[in-house]
């Protein structure tokens, strides 16, 4: 004879626990794809899809729909309100992305919770009993899964960076397009505080013409002062894209670039392939980057990952 298992569910703690684990999974992909979202679309999309999986649970429609084709549904409407992908390639990527990061911190809490109780895996991997799982554990996995992640993203952008690597890039603003050689430096550590994307290193030199006439004229005069420049910018339209970028050198540690968003660029890759990367920065540096001429930007290792 087979013994009748029953199991109680706590709709409220398994909503609560659904909603936080999503809410942190979805943060966590964006800081990993660099995608700007905002916490009005991480709560909405982290409500619905903690709704969702409470649905599959109590509701008999959902709980007759196979596992699989279940789980592999459930990210969608979430991931649509909050990454508003704007292509398939980029849903699948970010899809793939929530499902890893989602096995990392599910896999790492429950093997918090037999390592904390003690509990010999045999006998209790089949066990029902969700009682002894609790926010504090959660919270110890996600961020222990965090540290993780970006640890493992900064060994390999490391390890395909160890050579010098130089990419051809190209920039359109106002109808003009320049070519330059980057580096793919791994000590760019540098973001745009404000957007948080990364930031592209290039001498003036290159992007002079692409610059207004009056800041062009406050760097022939090696101006220094920051805020000069961007009450400069602030008489025309280039006034809008424009970013004020922290960043710290030897001998300067509290230094300061200007900053703007260019029209389009473009970074070659393999098989003489150009790559749209449109949430980037370039901060425009005064001196030369490379004694030999190589090259005259610094590239991002983020964009190259």
């Amino acid at each position: 004879m087979y013994e009748l298992l029953t199991l109680e569910i706590y709709l409220d703690i398994l909503f609560v626990l659904n909603f936080i684990m999503d809410y942190f999974i979805f943060w966590m992909v964006s800081k990993i794809t660099y995608k700007k979202i905002t916490n009005k679309r991480l709560f909405l999309g982290s409500l619905v899809a903690a709704m969702l999986y409470c649905l599959a649970v109590i509701v008999p429609f959902f709980r007759s729909i196979n596992m699989v084709i279940y789980l592999i549904a459930l990210p969608i409407i979430p991931i649509i309100i909050i990454f508003e992908p704007s292509n398939l390639k980029e849903f699948v990527q970010i899809f793939v992305i929530s499902n890893i990061v989602a096995l990392i911190i599910g896999g790492m809490s429950y093997g918090l919770i037999y390592w904390s109780k003690g509990y010999n895996l045999t006998t209790n991997i089949y066990s029902r009993s969700y009682n002894n799982f609790s926010l504090y554990l959660l919270f110890i996995s996600i961020v222990a899964s965090y540290i993780i992640i970006q640890s493992f993203r900064y060994y390999i952008q490391r390890r395909n960076t160890s050579i010098e690597k130089l990419y051809p890039l190209k920039i359109l603003h106002n109808d003009q397009v320049i070519e330059v050689n980057a580096l793919l430096d791994t000590g760019n550590k540098v973001y745009d505080p404000i957007t948080k994307y990364p930031v592209i290193i290039i001498e003036y030199a290159e992007i002079e013409k692409l610059l207004p006439e009056g800041i062009q004229k406050l760097y022939l005069k090696g101006e220094e002062d920051i805020t000069c420049f961007v009450e400069e910018a602030s008489k025309s339209e280039f006034g809008r894209r424009i970013r004020i970028i922290p960043y710290q050198s030897l001998g300067n540690p509290n230094g300061m670039l200007l900053g703007f968003k260019a029209d389009k660029i473009y970074v070659g890759g393999r098989d003489n392939k150009e790559e749209y990367i449109e949430q980037v920065i370039l901060a425009i540096y005064i001196h030369t980057l490379s004694k030999e001429g190589k090259y005259t930007a610094l590239l991002h290792a983020d964009l190259i990952s």
